[in-house]
């Protein structure tokens, strides 16, 4: 196999002229949140199928929850579609979804693929204990995908030498060697936007409300190394991007083609070169594509002059990881930032009219009631436009699970509604971090909601921030979001009586 030398195809060496039905699905996911409202285009599997219609595969998407489709409707469909091959994506958090809707393309003879963050988190557990899936493929899955798919149609290349695999022989697993990463992005074809109505999905309504708004990633890896994190399994360390020409190609056809207001970056560190990001907004502005834009970032890979210029090409927020108050903590979880650059970082971005999303986690390792205590009043102090208050959780292969599970957490809790190593509280966990107990992690939650976002300064700067209906939109639904967040999060009256004080 062989990337074509142009520039965005991806072609097998041989010409294949025997067609096989390749369905790709996105599992259902929203039901584990009960405050977020993104809906997102399932972009992974939006640049698998570009790649298998390239190499002569028929290819079609299918996600359940967006079009409306309960396990028995989707059984009716399966059995129309008929396919040859079923492929399918998951976390952590929705794995046992996938198995769901797995077994019954199983059922209908399809041979069924599992691949996504869990697939290469867990793949030999996975193939050792889930008969539903014939493959398991892990890491980067575009070379994979292609090799597997021609290898059950035409019977080669053998299985031994796809690398990035794990399958079973005469019921026996077998895992193969990892895949070395893609280095050259470019060379990736553009995701698949036609075969979904990209139209009808839609974003987190604090970064933008309306329903023309989209998700695309512009890099791999990130040179980070914050041990909750499970996001390098997937791709890895070293930062590798797609070229600026090619980002702001593919966000020109996005506006112009399908009538996009609104990207979203979700690259897991949009500024980590700063070269690039200054080229992406130069382009922008060159070519007077009009469109708002979101990103994630790190404190220390930001400056004044980079921020006022992505202001002037439509970046309209960013997100930063804080995670702590305490010093020590942020050493623990090896975030490789300190306190001042995250004031700076904050301080600059409110100077370039930037709005700021910031994450905050309590729980972690290290943690007693004064350093949440201090995290909280730094995320006051800071005063971003959202701030997210997560539990710190241990995903299955990050160095915080293997470090810690069943010392300072309960082992099996990696398992159970978490991604990105952040807990979604639930009222069936048991959750528990060191000493700190989940009644208490529970009411930390709730005190950090009602301190952060009911301050008189914070009702009255949101107010003033008001400039069109999208705004009033966004204020609306995050105030019954926080209303509904709060009704969970407080679970007893004793809970927010003790919060309140």
């Amino acid at each position: 196999m062989r990337f074509d030398s142009g520039a965005t195809t991806f072609k097998n060496q041989n010409d294949h002229t025997i067609l096989m039905k390749i369905v790709l699905v996105k599992t259902p996911y929203l039901h584990l949140f009960r405050t977020e409202t993104e809906n997102a285009y399932p972009l992974g599997l939006a640049h698998i199928a570009s790649i298998l219609r390239a190499s002569g595969f028929e290819v079609t998407m299918l996600d359940p929850e967006n079009q409306g489709m309960d396990l028995e409707a989707f059984k009716k469909r399966i059995k129309e579609e008929k396919p040859d091959i079923f492929g399918i994506a998951s976390a952590t958090m929705n794995f046992e979804k996938a198995s769901e809707f797995t077994k019954i393309a199983r059922n209908f003879g399809a041979k069924t693929i599992l691949g996504g963050i869990h697939a290469t988190a867990a793949y030999q557990e996975v193939i050792k204990n889930n008969n539903e899936f014939d493959y398991v493929v892990f890491g980067e899955a575009e070379e994979t995908i292609v090799e597997l798919c021609t290898f059950i149609r035409d019977g080669k290349p053998s299985l031994q030498s796809i690398l990035g695999l794990a399958y079973r022989e005469k019921g026996e697993p077998k895992v193969t060697a990892s895949r070395p990463f893609l280095e050259d992005l470019d060379k990736l074809p553009s995701p698949q936007w036609d075969l979904l109505n990209v139209g009808t999905y839609t974003l987190p309504d604090f970064i933008y409300p309306g329903k023309r708004g989209v998700t695309i990633v512009t890099a791999r890896g990130c040179p980070a190394k914050c041990i909750f994190c499970s996001v390098p399994l997937m791709n890895g360390y070293k930062f590798r991007h797609f070229s600026a020409k090619r980002i702001v190609d593919d966000m020109e056809t996005l506006v112009k083609k399908h009538n996009m207001e609104f990207i979203a970056f979700r690259d897991d560190t949009f500024t980590v070169s700063r070269q690039r990001v200054m080229d992406i907004c130069d382009l922008l502005m060159e070519r007077n594509i009009k469109v708002r834009w979101y990103c994630l970032a790190r404190v220390n890979t930001v400056d004044q002059e980079m921020l006022f210029l992505m202001k002037k090409a439509g970046c309209e927020m960013m997100h930063y990881g804080v995670e702590s108050a305490d010093q020590k903590i942020l050493n623990t979880l090896k975030k490789g930032i300190n306190v001042q650059q995250i004031r700076d970082a904050v301080q600059w971005t409110h100077n370039a009219g930037i709005k700021i999303a910031g994450s905050f986690i309590f729980g972690n390792p290290g943690e007693t009631q004064e350093t949440m205590d201090n995290t909280l009043n730094l995320a006051i102090e800071l005063d971003p436009d959202i701030a997210h208050f997560f539990v710190m959780a241990p995903l299955p292969g990050t160095e915080l699970y293997e470090k810690y599970k069943s010392i300072y957490f309960d082992e099996d809790i990696g398992n159970r509604e978490s991604s990105y190593g952040i807990y979604s509280m639930s009222e069936k966990s048991s959750f528990r971090c060191g000493d700190i107990s989940y009644h208490d992690l529970k009411k930390q939650l709730v005190k950090a909601t009602r301190k952060f976002y009911f301050r008189p300064h914070y009702i009255v700067k949101k107010m003033k921030q008001i400039r069109r209906y999208d705004d009033v939109k966004v204020l609306v639904h995050n105030g019954f979001a926080l209303a509904k967040s709060m009704v969970h999060l407080q679970g007893s009256s004793s809970d927010v009586a003790e919060a309140a004080h």
